[in-house]
């Protein structure tokens, strides 16, 4: 995402509230800006907006690996769900994204907490929607280019407050973190899988868990 309103890039790393920041900043999830530009790597967007990476003030907001995942297992794309709002003609115009397992339509072969198939399947047949193929399993991959600030969801208010001051944003931040208690979801086996699947998003960013 890029406001020239408020001279900034934003790296959207998918299951951090950033429609919540691309609907404050700029009115509108991105996704019906540009979706081609919603989830790219930090290097592909400073290709992109070359003439405005240095002077724009650059941005993301990261996850806890733990809580994210949780996140993704019960997002509605993985869960079935019918698209009938104007806002979701993609989804109803592109139903070779979606196929039908156990009764629900999911983005195959991903089916989440419905499915009633648990957390350690979802775990091991997941890859990201189509759609955000730019984004990495291994999401710090995204954050492939320096970036003048990189805050974290579990400090989201405070951190929003610091990039506003940035960027000269005097208003408040639509919507907010979920308070899902992403730990009850995980026994000793399934932690474990997270750590394999984001040894360097735990490790850069200093994420722990503990059962």
């Amino acid at each position: 995402m890029i406001s020239h309103k408020y001279k900034c890039i934003y790296i959207h790393i998918p299951r951090t509230a950033g429609s919540n920041i691309e609907r404050t900043l700029c009115g509108k999830d991105w996704w019906f800006e540009n979706p081609n530009t919603k989830h790219i790597k930090a290097s592909l967007a400073k290709k992109i907006y070359r003439p405005y990476w240095d002077d724009y003030f650059k941005f993301s907001i990261v996850r806890s690996p733990w809580a994210r995942m949780i996140s993704q297992y019960m997002a509605k794309i993985f869960n079935g769900h019918i698209y009938d709002s104007p806002d979701e003609d993609f989804f109803i115009n592109h139903p070779e994204y979606f196929v039908s397992i156990d009764g629900h339509r999911c983005v195959s072969p991903n089916v989440g907490i419905k499915s009633n198939k648990g957390l350690e399947y979802f775990l091991k047949t997941y890859s990201p929607p189509i759609w955000e193929q730019e984004s990495a399993i291994e999401y710090t991959d995204m954050l492939d280019v320096p970036l003048d600030f990189v805050g974290k969801y579990e400090n989201l208010e405070s951190d929003f407050n610091y990039i506003k001051q940035k960027i000269g944003f005097d208003g408040k931040l639509v919507g907010g973190p979920t308070g899902i208690k992403y730990k009850k979801f995980y026994n000793l086996r399934t932690s474990r899988l997270i750590e394999a699947m984001h040894p360097e998003s735990i490790e850069k960013f200093g994420y722990t868990f503990i059962i």
